[in-house]
């Protein structure tokens, strides 16, 4: 079972930002998920600091689970993109989101694969496309907090 997204929980993420040619930049960042009492909506709330000295990228979201506990559906608001609408799909070994970017002069997607590693680890990558070719990338490892 997904210790991530589907159980209330913190965790610390660092990894790497590629944009375009430039080189990888460093990053680091927590992530809080929180359910509802009845375990139909969740939110995601994450900030992450880049270690180039760029501004911080908030992104929180909220999210509504299907009954069969695979599909969902989410918002969000992103301190870079504004606001974003996608869906996700949970299988055993990876959840996987795709987004769109609403009211985008420049139509950007993306998507954000989360692959368990072990309860306590997951990996992410993600990516922002812009048309067809890729504007950027980030990878993370995801460690959960334990109190």
């Amino acid at each position: 079972m997904h210790t991530f997204l589907l159980l209330p929980g913190k965790w610390i993420l660092t990894g790497s930002l590629i944009q375009g040619s430039d080189p990888a930049t460093p990053l680091q960042g927590r992530m809080v998920v929180g359910w509802s009492q009845d375990m139909y909506w969740f939110t995601m709330i994450s900030k992450v600091q880049f270690g180039d000295g760029r501004a911080d990228q908030v992104v929180s979201a909220k999210g509504r689970m299907d009954n069969n506990e695979r599909r969902f559906t989410y918002v969000l608001e992103h301190s870079d993109l504004g606001k974003v609408e996608g869906e996700g799909l949970i299988s055993p070994s990876a959840i996987a989101m795709s987004y769109f970017v609403r009211d985008d002069a420049r139509s950007r997607t993306g998507f954000q694969t989360f692959y368990r590693q072990d309860d306590n680890h997951y990996a992410m990558a993600s990516g922002i496309l812009l048309r067809q070719g890729f504007e950027s990338m980030m990878e993370t490892a995801m460690v959960r907090h334990l109190e």
